[in-house]
């Protein structure tokens, strides 16, 4: 999920704290999870909303921008989210078989692009369960239905 800031600024962006690390046993500066994507990106404790106190596993939200010393992207104008507001996607070991609808555009995308750009220029596969599944489940109905044929 990517959020506008009014007026038209610089894309909102959620995620979580990964780590913090510290000098003289005060936050200096950490690193944050990216919901939309696979990223980490670094920030310096300067970047938090006043009185944040970064701890791992805080949600928060954050304008991406270049960092001026390393030209990397880094997190800024970071504010804390309630805990439950920044959802990561899922991922499970289930097989699934699919077919191809829409080949990936070659070169189009890299890593650390956003959720949007991904489902705008990637490819995209129609997904059921494994051949094996679904022939159990046709048969099923099949069964399911004539029985309730014979009912009637």
């Amino acid at each position: 999920v990517v959020m506008v800031e009014r007026g038209g600024g610089l894309p909102q962006e959620r995620g979580v704290v990964l780590a913090v690390k510290e000098e003289n046993g005060k936050a200096k500066f950490g690193f944050i999870r990216c919901e939309a994507s696979e990223v980490q990106l670094f920030f310096h404790v300067s970047e938090l909303e006043r009185d944040l106190v970064p701890q791992p596993g805080c949600e928060v939200r954050f304008v991406r921008r270049a960092d001026p010393r390393t030209k990397k992207d880094a997190a800024s104008r970071i504010v804390q989210l309630p805990q439950g507001t920044v959802r990561f996607e899922a991922i499970d070991d289930v097989r699934m078989t699919g077919e191809v609808t829409r080949a990936l555009e070659p070169g189009r995308l890299r890593l650390g692009d956003s959720r949007a750009e991904k489902l705008k220029h990637g490819g995209m596969v129609r997904v059921g369960p494994p051949p094996q599944e679904a022939a159990k489940a046709a048969k099923l109905a099949e069964a399911t239905a004539a029985a309730t044929a014979k009912v009637a």
